[in-house]
């Protein structure tokens, strides 16, 4: 499970983290780049190793 980005204490985030099932541990990565914006309320899909965000 991944989750890209959301909002709190007034606050956009563009950080992404991934959900490890087996052990149920959660990871901050490091997408290296240029970041998106900050975002909350969109969607995304993967293609290959690609992943597009829409919305937000």
């Amino acid at each position: 499970i991944y989750i890209i980005g959301g909002v709190g204490d007034r606050q956009y985030y563009s950080d992404v983290w991934v959900l490890d099932l087996s052990c149920r541990t959660w990871t901050q990565l490091d997408i290296g780049g240029q970041q998106p914006q900050g975002r909350f309320s969109h969607s995304a899909v993967v293609a290959n190793s690609d992943v597009a965000i829409y919305g937000g």
